[in-house]
């Protein structure tokens, strides 16, 4: 009989294989972004979404997206600073098939841009797949976050407890957000923030999420390969918290190096995910310097995984704080197969891939608990 475990390695593989395979003809999509004169293109912010992950265009060298598309419909996200606000942002979706996106100049100040509905094709309004229902009935959690963020955003860097009360405001909007979802899951934004943005939290149990999952949305949105993603992350949220086996997992460091996790048997390993401009990321890095240089002839390896976007950034911070150990840049797909975790984040498995220790709610302070586990099972 085939087990949880083995099913979960399974998955967890087919999802790494997707995420980065060649496009399969049926699901291929091909977007078009015309820009029209007028705008600044310097000034424009263009994502697209294909349902597992999300990619940024440069428009500097490209004004065209293709790859596969793994959900019902894709999210293409176009916004444009403003002054000192949120700027101004437009959403629309995507199907199958060839894409054109229309942008031209806005009429104000206050709408920099248009997409124009009418030269553009095979797209959906967000509006009209209940964006305008969900982002109306979330509006005075997310206008009080934003008013938060305003008044103490010069202040955030000198007190930790503006950042924290600023996450637990964030957490005010994603559980209004789930609220309207739970009221209306047969619009497609509901099961799309379902999908990006709610599974990917920790403020709810990710076995909660997953039986919501099962409870309430249409059986239509549940056969795309972003759904089964979705899914597959969430039990891998669930072996973590109950210290089971660590999802498989295949990496390239900075050195080009592949690192399995089947290579690791036999060791402890200390995986840390982290960027340059996490300051609570970087007040970690004297302890975990410590852990390096103390169980140096030990069966441990520590693993950092950056999810910085600047190459520049993270090699002038691990060089800073002397992160002379095992580094991954610009490889992502743990971390996607891990549902986008909070950083900072540690995990500690042992000599069996099993979850020993876990932050994920960033209750050891000092990193404390974490140095006592490691004095127990290790040598000096």
């Amino acid at each position: 009989m085939t087990s949880f475990h083995q099913i979960q390695r399974i998955l967890l593989s087919a999802i790494l294989l997707c995420c980065s395979a060649t496009a399969f003809a049926n699901d291929s999509s091909r977007i078009r972004f015309i820009l029209h004169p007028g705008l600044d293109s310097n000034q424009l912010t263009i994502s697209v979404h294909d349902g597992i992950q999300e990619q940024r265009l440069k428009l500097n060298e490209t004004h065209t997206w293709s790859g596969r598309l793994f959900s019902p419909y894709g999210h293409i996200f176009v916004a444009y600073p403003g002054q000192d606000t949120a700027g101004f942002v437009k959403r629309i979706f995507f199907s199958k098939g060839n894409t054109i996106v229309s942008v031209t100049p806005g009429h104000s100040v206050n709408e920099p841009f248009q997409i124009d509905e009418k030269v553009s094709k095979n797209i959906l309004s967000y509006e009209k797949m209940g964006g305008a229902q969900l982002d109306a009935y979330v509006k005075e959690k997310v206008d009080s976050q934003m008013a938060f963020y305003y008044r103490n955003k010069s202040r955030f860097g000198a007190d930790g407890n503006l950042v924290q009360q600023m996450f637990d405001l964030g957490d005010t909007v994603l559980l209004k957000k789930l609220e309207f979802i739970r009221q209306h899951p047969s619009l497609y934004a509901s099961f799309w923030n379902f999908m990006t943005n709610i599974s990917r939290t920790e403020v709810i149990s990710p076995d909660s999420m997953l039986a919501t999952y099962n409870k309430i949305f249409p059986e239509k949105y549940k056969t795309s390969k972003a759904a089964e993603y979705m899914v597959t992350v969430l039990h891998n949220k669930i072996a973590i918290t109950t210290q089971s086996l660590f999802p498989e997992f295949s990496v390239t460091d900075i050195n080009n190096n592949t690192i399995t996790s089947e290579s690791l048997r036999g060791q402890y390993v200390l995986i840390q995910f982290w960027a340059s401009w996490c300051m609570p990321c970087i007040k970690e890095m004297p302890v975990l310097k410590g852990i390096h240089e103390k169980y140096r002839q030990a069966p441990i390896k520590i693993l950092s995984i950056s999810v910085d976007q600047n190459a520049q950034a993270f090699r002038t911070a691990i060089t800073k704080h002397a992160m002379n150990w095992t580094q991954v840049h610009g490889d992502l797909r743990l971390y996607h197969a891990m549902g986008y975790t909070p950083i900072p984040q540690l995990y500690l498995l042992d000599k069996t891939g099993h979850v020993v220790y876990n932050n994920l709610k960033g209750t050891d302070i000092d990193l404390r608990l974490l140095q006592s586990i490691l004095s127990e099972k290790l040598p000096d």
